[in-house]
């Protein structure tokens, strides 16, 4: 586990340094102000995996049922957090000040972060009963090959917005491996 999460936790910084490379502070301070908002949904599945590896390995040959219903419970729950912060998103953007506004543009996108990380958590649990970490670790090496292509091809030429990209790429080719 301890490589995935290595790669996890850099494929999280690369949009960033990417954009620091290609840009200014100011464009990296909105960039991350933006990521932090959009990590808001992340709350909601740090409650979830409190509890749900725990559950899943305890009942896993019993509940299969249950597991699969609350995974799409789950799934429509984050859809929904998504979505509405999405409708919300200039109105966010506004109580934080006009400094942010640009931020509004790929605030979307970078929802799919959050959100990709918790349908594959939730998803990808069965790597963990099946014993096969490894998966995990491709998983990680393909989101973060994918991370710096994408990074390196558009956040030169769109800045944040790039970073934004590469960063929902990322999160969507992770989810897929998973």
């Amino acid at each position: 586990l301890m490589p995935a999460t290595l790669l996890s936790t850099a494929n999280g910084y690369l949009p960033a340094f990417f954009l620091r490379s290609a840009g200014d502070f100011s464009e990296v301070g909105v960039y991350t102000m933006a990521v932090t908002l959009a990590s808001c949904v992340s709350v909601f599945s740090s409650g979830i995996n409190a509890f749900w590896p725990p559950y899943v390995f305890k009942n896993y040959r019993t509940n299969q049922g249950s597991i699969q219903l609350f995974h799409r419970a789950v799934v429509l729950v984050i859809t929904a957090i998504v979505l509405v912060m999405m409708a919300l998103k200039d109105q966010l953007l506004i109580i934080l000040g006009p400094g942010y506004a640009t931020a509004s543009q790929y605030l979307p996108m970078l929802l799919i972060v959050p959100f990709a990380y918790t349908v594959g958590e939730t998803a990808g649990i069965g790597i963990h009963l099946a014993k096969k970490g490894y998966l995990l670790l491709a998983a990680y090496a393909l989101g973060i090959t994918v991370n710096l292509a994408v990074g390196l091809l558009l956040v030169p030429r769109f800045g944040a917005f790039g970073a934004a990209m590469s960063a929902a790429a990322c999160s969507i080719v992770v989810v897929a491996a998973k």
